[in-house]
């Protein structure tokens, strides 16, 4: 079963979509609609049991935040929420943890009117244009969404003792 969702056209800044990542101005180029379409896109795409995220604290973060959650969760994903956290621990949660993806909530060094998403797969591999990037982007653009009855829970995760270990083991 397929869900068609109605509001394409604020769905299609194509410049949104970078090289390695997903940036824009909130709410014009990047809000809740589209990151909530880029959720349900990745489950239905990577299939994953659970999905980390992260985030840092821009002002449109908590917002932005509560619809990725919502449309993973609608597509049957489990969240593991590791709160505001940096882009490295977020890759070391992907790479330690049994989260199938995970997505870091920021726009780096822009300024905080910008926000985005950093996407990476089993064992922190980043998915850029060229390796998954793009069909999310298509799979957005077309909008149409594997139905389920089924919906994912959300757990929070304190990433620190396993940050910590990590670092410790370094040395």
């Amino acid at each position: 079963v397929l869900y068609y969702v109605g509001y394409m056209n604020t769905l299609t800044h194509t410049s949104i979509y970078r090289n390695y990542d997903i940036r824009g101005v909130y709410p014009t180029e990047i809000n809740e609609d589209v990151v909530r379409s880029i959720g349900r896109a990745l489950v239905d795409i990577y299939h994953p049991a659970s999905v980390a995220i992260g985030y840092d604290n821009r002002p449109s973060t908590d917002a932005l935040k509560a619809a990725l959650i919502e449309g993973i969760t609608m597509q049957g994903a489990n969240v593991v929420d590791i709160g505001m956290v940096t882009t490295p621990m977020l890759y070391h949660i992907s790479g330690s943890t049994d989260a199938e993806v995970a997505i870091m909530l920021t726009a780096s060094h822009l300024s905080s009117e910008y926000n985005g998403l950093k996407i990476c797969i089993d064992n922190a591999v980043p998915i850029g244009l060229d390796s998954g990037l793009r069909e999310v982007k298509e799979y957005v653009e077309r909008g149409e969404f594997v139905s389920t009855d089924t919906k994912g829970t959300v757990i929070s995760l304190d990433p620190l003792p396993l940050w910590y270990k990590q670092v410790a083991d370094l040395s």
